[in-house]
């Protein structure tokens, strides 16, 4: 009877054991499955990242293409006003215009030659002289 019971024990752990087995397989499955689909969708969202990626490349080389072609426009717009530009005329007003304020250079270094500096710090002495005293009269009456 011993043996008799010994055996319905071990069948009954037998039992508990394949029934545990069974779950952690079930589990596995459900995982399996979750983690392809997973896999799935990161393949997808992969797939429309490039594309937006390929559209944004698109889109900054339309750009850039844009951005150059009015840069060679505004070049040429720059070209044609410098072309109209009478080279010569402008030199020759240049030269006029230097030679002008060259002469009046001239001029004010010779009347600074000209002006004794000595006696007008004497001047501006003796004006201060006469001048401090009514300042200081009117000061008392305002």
């Amino acid at each position: 009877m011993e043996a008799e019971a010994m055996a319905k024990k071990q069948l009954r752990w037998l039992q508990i054991l394949t029934a545990a087995v069974l779950v952690l397989l079930c589990l596995a499955l459900v995982l399996s499955v979750s983690l392809l689909r997973t896999v799935r969708d990161v393949r997808e969202l992969g797939a429309e990242i490039q594309t937006v990626v390929a559209r944004a490349d698109e889109l900054t080389a339309d750009l850039d293409a844009q951005e150059l072609k009015e840069s060679i426009r505004a070049l040429e717009r720059t070209a044609q006003a410098m072309e109209a530009i009478d080279w010569e005329t402008l030199g020759t007003g240049m030269n006029s215009s230097l030679e002008q304020a060259d002469r009046s250079l001239q001029a004010l270094s010779e009347a600074m030659e000209k002006v004794d500096f000595e006696a007008l710090q004497e001047t501006i002495t003796a004006l201060q002289t006469v001048v401090e005293p009514l300042a200081r009269f009117a000061a008392r009456f305002s």
